[in-house]
């Protein structure tokens, strides 16, 4: 027997179980950030996984739960800087429109000479 039969390559090359769910738990935030999936069904679903997969039994649930707020907390403080960033755009272009409002609403004046 040499060295190589002694080594199960399907065993070795197997990726850790919490750092797959890690990184699905990342790819379904994302898509929540950009607003293509609902944070409580994107949830949900990782959790049932997480159970279905037995992570929650050989982990235990505050581990599924310390990945899925990792993953999910740094998308979402991404997402809240984006909306502040289109609430203020928004607000700026009605300052804007209000601006431009009055102006044209306004009586044509003269301007008054100070003399």
């Amino acid at each position: 027997m040499t060295a190589f039969a002694a080594i199960d390559h399907h065993q070795s090359a197997k990726a850790d179980p919490l750092e797959v769910f890690r990184a699905r738990a990342e790819a379904r935030a994302q898509l929540v950030a950009h607003g293509l999936h609902s944070l409580q069904d994107t949830v949900d679903t990782l959790q049932a996984a997480a159970e279905t997969q037995g992570l929650v039994a050989r982990y235990g649930q505050a581990a599924v739960q310390d990945i899925l707020a990792e993953s999910f907390a740094r998308w979402w403080s991404v997402t809240a800087e984006i909306a502040e960033l289109e609430w203020l755009a928004e607000l700026r272009q009605r300052q804007e429109v209000a601006e431009i409002l009055e102006r044209i609403s306004a009586p044509n004046r003269r301007p008054t000479e100070k003399g």
